[in-house]
């Protein structure tokens, strides 16, 4: 695993979530959102769990965040007048999340089981897991599958029909 791209990932992520939180507007928000949700994707990915990845990706890029950006502009929120530039209290809360994060990328140790531990990758599902899930969810509820989907509709129609009247 490429450490150094691990590290920018991370760091993305943390930078694109501070930037979800103090983003004035809506529209830049869900853009930050987007990019976080591309970065934890690219870390899946980068360690070797492509179907977990390549699921967040589809599913968080190409559905989740799509439907936030379609909500905003059939709401038609106005951005705010105010500056995006950073104050004291929220300099104070990005901080001591760096802080953290670097604190715990520097440990090394083998019993901590930390961020960037070498066996860290081995906590997350297993490719039998996966098929486990895969094999439950479409052979044994695929009726709550299918009623999920069609929630999925009923809220994309009535967020339709709540901005046409």
């Amino acid at each position: 695993m490429n450490y150094w791209l691990f590290q920018i990932l991370l760091i993305s992520i943390v930078v694109s979530g501070l930037l979800v939180m103090t983003s004035r507007s809506p529209i830049n928000s869900v853009i930050y959102l987007v990019l976080v949700y591309l970065a934890g994707g690219g870390l899946f990915l980068l360690m070797d769990h492509t179907f977990l990845g390549l699921t967040l990706i589809i599913v968080y890029v190409g559905a989740i965040a799509i439907l936030f950006l379609f909500t905003v502009f059939m709401i038609n929120l106005r951005s705010s007048t105010g500056s995006n530039s950073l104050n004291i209290s929220q300099l104070l809360l990005i901080l001591p999340a760096l802080g953290l994060i670097f604190y715990l990328g520097g440990e090394q140790t083998d019993s901590a089981g930390l961020i960037f531990a070498p066996n860290w990758s081995n906590l997350l599902a297993r490719p039998q897991e996966m098929q486990m899930l895969g094999d439950l969810i479409f052979n044994s509820y695929p009726i709550a599958l299918l009623l999920v989907a069609y929630l999925l509709l009923v809220i994309m129609v009535a967020i339709i029909k709540i901005h046409l009247d």
